[in-house]
């Protein structure tokens, strides 16, 4: 394949992902695309992390987020767009490993595999989730350390660890491509022993920089013990919460919603998997491990975790194609093309039929993401722009829509509402902070899904709440789904006549 042709069928690729990503530019955020949009407008307002929001996951995702409400503005569009960049980058990035692994047809066929399982809602790829950004710096991270080895300069180690530090910045779970970075070089090095301590200590001193660096800004704010308690302790705590048998049933419910959908390009992906090993190739095998791992920390196996796995299944699916191209190129290439059609065309409806309220009310069911435009907006139109408002429950997007300031850094109650020895002392504080700041307004989330209730958790936020809100607030708003194409609301007054049912998923209080 000539170079002009090899770049015209990277472009397609890139365009057609493109296109459908426009089409979605404005399928509204949900919860964890909020909690980030949340944290990036109060970066750029000039709060410090962990300040006045809090978070379990590192701070990286947030200034990713931060860098496209600057560029793009205060918008649903400016997130999907910078989604729209970083996935064609990683895109590229994929195309780029795939060159120096097999040749140009097996790395567009990875590069192609990767924009369709990135793309499908079965992994939730439409929505901007953190480990989008994660796989950006992994992969340009790994693909950075495989120059090294070549050039054997220290700089390019190091340049290599910052990418791949980076990429645990965005979120923990990030934290297997350093360590994949790591075992890969050992195992290039076991070849070539000379040098190898000045290559090992500028690649681990390029990981630690960005976090090093995150740490010293982090402590100069004064909110260091902050970030440690969420993202250490708490996080630890988390991501040991689950048993081991729940979190196989877990898997099974992600394979059976992802598993028809990718199935194709899976089966691709074993296939290169074996011919990869039959090669005793070991940096791909190594790859898919490490993604998988990542994938499947705390057990809970949520959908767009497996996001951390794609590049891996997307490059084997690539060594797939080159091994049966080298016996029949035709029916490779129709191999790779109608896998990536099939995952799809499984889902053409929310790919290219439905708009895109409708997209997120049938990924996401009665959770009242399309309603937090509205509320947000009644909010930003009713309050001045130092009031503050508090969301009880977890739809962080709502602050962000309505450009104020929550009363509270618990943008998110799920944590206060889990089993674990911090939720009483975090039920008090969220209490403490919202008592301090007055809030012109509340709004109480019905929805179930935005609170999930441990058993065995406190109940002592809920209780408080219903006698707060019965001694200073009166009702002004309430938005009820009448079926998944439509939701009523009722503003002002005549809220406090408006019967609250089993579909009303959130309630507006005004301060007396």
């Amino acid at each position: 394949m000539n170079r002009h042709a090899r770049r015209a069928l990277l472009a397609l690729v890139l365009l057609a992902a493109a296109a459908v990503r426009l089409r979605l530019l404005h399928v509204p955020l949900e919860r964890d695309e909020g909690e980030y949009a949340y944290g990036a407008s109060l970066l750029l307002g000039g709060s410090a992390p962990f300040s006045s929001m809090y978070s379990m996951k590192l701070p990286g995702t947030q200034f990713a987020y931060a860098a496209f409400l600057a560029l793009f503005g205060h918008s649903i569009a400016a997130i999907r767009l910078g989604l729209l960049l970083a996935n064609a980058a990683t895109t590229l990035l994929v195309f780029a490993m795939g060159r120096r692994l097999m040749s140009s047809g097996g790395a567009l066929a990875a590069a192609a595999a990767f924009a369709a399982l990135s793309l499908s809602p079965a992994f939730l790829g439409i929505f901007a989730h953190a480990t989008h950004f994660v796989i950006l710096f992994a992969v340009a991270g790994l693909f950075a350390l495989h120059v090294a080895l070549e050039s054997r300069r220290q700089w390019h180690f190091a340049a290599a660890g910052a990418l791949l530090g980076t990429a645990v910045l965005m979120k923990q779970a990030g934290v297997v491509f350093p360590a994949l970075a790591v075992l890969w070089w050992g195992w290039e090095r076991r070849k070539r022993p000379a040098g190898w301590a000045a290559e090992g200590a500028s690649l681990c001193a390029g990981i630690a920089a960005p976090l090093l660096l995150t740490a010293a800004a982090v402590a100069k704010a004064g909110t260091l013990p902050a970030m440690w308690f969420w993202t250490v302790t708490y996080a630890r705590d988390y991501a040991t919460a689950l048993p081991f048998a729940q979190g196989l049933r877990e898997l099974g419910r992600a394979a059976a919603r992802f598993g028809p959908a990718a199935l194709p390009l899976l089966l691709l992906a074993a296939g290169g998997l074996a011919v990869a090993l039959a090669r005793r190739s070991a940096l791909l095998p190594l790859f898919l491990l490490c993604s998988l791992a990542g994938a499947a920390a705390g057990f809970y196996f949520r959908r767009h975790y497996f996001i951390l796995a794609i590049p891996a299944a997307a490059l084997l699916a690539g060594y797939a194609f080159d091994a049966l191209a080298a016996r029949a190129r035709i029916a490779a290439v129709t191999a790779i093309c109608a896998a990536c059609a099939w995952t799809l065309a499984a889902e053409r409806e929310l790919l290219f039929a439905l708009p895109p309220p409708a997209v997120s009310r049938a990924i996401y069911g009665e959770n009242p993401f399309p309603e937090a435009i509205e509320i947000a907006r009644y909010l930003r139109e009713h309050t001045g722009e130092r009031e503050r408002i508090a969301v009880l429950g977890s739809e962080p997007e709502i602050p962000f829509y309505a450009r104020r300031r929550s009363a509270t850094g618990h943008v998110y109650m799920y944590s206060l509402m889990e089993a674990h020895p911090f939720a009483g002392a975090m039920q008090e504080q969220a209490i403490r902070e919202i008592e301090s700041a007055r809030p012109a307004y509340i709004v109480w989330v019905l929805a179930q899904a935005s609170w999930l209730p441990h058993p065995g958790a406190p109940r002592h936020l809920q209780n408080w709440a219903r006698q707060y809100v019965a001694q200073g607030y009166r009702l002004v708003g309430n938005a009820t789904v009448v079926d998944l194409t439509h939701t009523r609301y009722v503003w002002g007054a005549a809220a406090e006549a408006e019967p609250i049912g089993e579909t009303t998923v959130a309630l507006v209080l005004q301060r007396r």
